[in-house]
């Protein structure tokens, strides 16, 4: 139990600094118009934004070491049954993935397409991440597994929904709303 109470705590831990780095870097926008030139060019070349949140994304860096070494301890002691686990290649994407993150966010920029699109991975494996990590604590244990049986039976309508909301967003990105080069002429168009 202590054993699992400090990657839980690491997890936390990371989870805060996941949060903070959101928070300065999206809602805030720390250096975004300083980004905006290479956030949709195809050139990728890193702008003052990526020296600025740098540091961030080395505190984001350090966040996943904890749970690299234990996976790759646990891989180590047992090559050839931690791969049967679908588990660990989703724990395997989310580390590996995280680093990909901290490393596109000081190279590319924040608000470069591929950097949003690989945070939004890491945010969403996070989730399931933190459940597993909630199963150890005996009062939250049942309704931890309650709600993965319940979305593994949701599986399809699950697929449908996501589907309804990809072409959803699709829709929204052909008309414009929310695209930032057209914000300005839908406001002029209808205000």
């Amino acid at each position: 139990m202590r054993f699992h109470l400090v990657g839980f705590a690491v997890h936390v831990a990371y989870i805060v600094i996941l949060f903070m780095y959101t928070n300065l870097v999206y809602v805030h926008g720390l250096n975004s118009s300083a980004a905006d030139e290479t956030a949709g060019g195809a050139g990728g070349e890193a702008g003052s934004g990526a020296a600025e949140t740098g540091n961030l994304s080395i505190i984001l860096l350090c966040g996943v070491l904890y749970p690299a070494v234990y996976e790759t301890v646990q891989m180590a002691k047992d090559a050839g049954g931690y791969f049967e686990d679908l588990g660990n290649y989703v724990d395997l994407v989310y580390i590996w993935g995280s680093v990909a993150m901290s490393i596109l966010h000081m190279e590319l920029t924040p608000y470069h397409f591929v950097s949003k699109v690989l945070m939004a991975l890491i945010v969403t494996l996070a989730i399931r991440r933190t459940f597993n990590y909630l199963r150890i604590f005996e009062a939250l244990s049942p309704i931890v597994t309650m709600l993965n049986n319940v979305i593994y039976q949701l599986r399809i309508f699950l697929t449908f929904y996501y589907i309804l909301v990809l072409l959803f967003s699709l829709m929204y990105g052909v008309i414009g709303i929310g695209n930032y080069k057209l914000e300005g002429a839908f406001r002029d168009a209808f205000y």
